[in-house]
């Protein structure tokens, strides 16, 4: 049989652009992970780096495909470099800077201007706010300070400063309709530097949505399938939007997360730190000042907030949705939005090396046998973001009235999936041993995967080579 000349032209193409599709799909993730292997990568003295974001699964297509780079040789898939930025910290003075200024007007009759600052624990640094009326400055303010709850005594920290706005100021602003957007400040009489102010912590937004979510900053080498695994399921649990801190994430999960951007379902910040600050001299990429930023951000949009990492899902035993089970705390009179500040939720571990249940279709639909014990010190929280004056990262470090509390919820109504290897550190009474079986994640199979693909086809232009 003799093939045309034009049909042959047309067919080739196709072909290769089939192959290249599959290839893409194979790399992110799609087929069942019974054949993955894992390879623990990371800088080697952070913790938290052996859970699933910290590994690469690699599939064992050795005879089938060519392997990732060699796809990249020959420009099937795209190069995919770290994705630079610079400092989004606005330097004030030598060693301090600021990253974002909020309006809190929690207490009507004394607003101020809080702001998130970076900077060494161990040297002074006095903080003024300028404020202008008519183009001119008018008054100068002196911030007052304290240091955040849990620093752990590395050289650099997370503070909050706080002008208090005087009356003169607040008046010309209500004359003239306007509000506070930007203000100028100084530390330890230098230059000035102009910072914008963020929405007013309390508000009234047309509809506040139900829960937020806060994810600290990320960095590494991350999964692309676990990623969308991640947004998909805690938007099945209750999530209408997420906000995302960008440390050290390559070109792909920046595309990715850029996607769900583009939804309207994802807010990116850039959270690369000042380039003298190593990782040694502060904790955690400086996690702390972005749960506080994530805190203020969000306050006056949503009812509830959860602050996790991107291998923990709060998965409730009965109820489908987080704000079902909420809803079923309070009205068996075991929480109460007006008595208490929020809830909090036990871990156990899903070690990521145990074997999989290869009749399921995804990674973590697969990871199905977890720690019997649970920790009480790896907890984490929802909470009504307006009753929070400082967020930890496992505890409300201040109430904003000391009447109110967090509940603690028992492990039979809910707990933390936290999908990495288990744990002893921090922990003195974690136990790794035994482990059981549980499946309770699979009440979210058929939904997570009809999402899960859905995704992926909307997505996978992102990743196809470039004409």
């Amino acid at each position: 049989m003799k093939i045309r000349g034009s049909t042959l032209r047309f067919t080739i193409p196709m072909i290769l652009l089939f192959y290249t599709g599959v290839m893409v799909i194979i790399q992110l993730g799609i087929p069942n992970t019974q054949d993955l292997t894992e390879e623990v990568i990371g800088p080697p003295n952070d913790p938290g780096l052996d859970g699933i974001l910290g590994q690469k699964w690699i599939l064992h297509i050795q005879n089938e495909a060519p392997n990732l780079k060699s796809l990249q040789d020959h420009g099937k898939l795209r190069v995919e470099p770290p994705v630079q930025k610079k400092s989004a910290f606005k330097k004030l003075a030598n060693s301090v800077y600021v990253y974002s200024a909020y309006l809190e007007n929690r207490q009507p009759d004394k607003p101020k201007v809080k702001m998130i600052v970076l900077r060494k624990s161990k040297e002074e640094a006095e903080i003024h706010c300028h404020f202008r009326i008519r183009g001119r400055l008018f008054r100068n303010v002196t911030a007052s300070f304290r240091e955040m709850s849990e620093n752990h005594g590395r050289q650099f920290g997370g503070w909050i400063y706080e002008c208090n706005i005087p009356i003169s100021v607040l008046a010309e602003h209500k004359k003239h309709k306007t509000q506070l957007s930007y203000m100028p400040l100084s530390c330890n009489s230098g230059p000035l530097v102009k910072v914008k102010v963020g929405p007013m912590t309390q508000s009234k937004p047309s509809r506040k949505q139900d829960l937020g979510l806060c994810v600290p900053p990320l960095f590494g080498e991350l999964s692309i399938s676990a990623t969308i695994q991640f947004i998909e399921l805690w938007k099945i649990l209750g999530a209408s939007h997420f906000t995302f801190y960008l440390h050290d994430v390559s070109s792909s999960i920046s595309r990715l997360l850029n996607f769900y951007h583009s939804r309207g379902e994802v807010t990116l910040l850039n959270w690369r730190l000042p380039d003298h600050i190593q990782n040694t001299e502060i904790w955690y990429h400086g996690q702390l000042l972005a749960i506080q930023d994530c805190l203020y951000r969000n306050m006056s949009q949503f009812r509830y907030l959860s602050f996790v990492d991107l291998d923990e899902f709060i998965i409730p035993t009965i109820n489908f949705t987080l704000l079902d089970m909420i809803q079923e705390l309070e009205s068996s009179g075991i929480y109460s939005d007006s008595l208490n500040t929020g809830l909090s939720f036990k871990s156990t571990f899903f070690a990521p090396n145990q074997i999989l249940d290869t009749e399921q279709y995804l990674t973590y639909l697969q990871l199905l046998v977890r720690t019997d014990s649970f920790s009480s010190k790896r907890t984490k929280l929802i909470v009504q973001p307006l009753k929070v004056e400082e967020m930890g990262v496992h505890h409300v470090s201040r109430h904003v009235e000391k009447s109110t509390s967090v509940v603690n919820v028992a492990t039979d109504i809910a707990k933390i999936h936290h999908y990495r290897t288990c744990a002893k550190n921090f922990d003195s009474d974690a136990r790794c041993v035994p482990e059981v079986r549980d499946d309770t994640i699979l009440k979210y199979a058929d939904k997570l995967v009809a999402n899960y693909k859905n995704i992926i086809k909307k997505s996978l232009p992102l990743f196809m080579p470039k004409d």
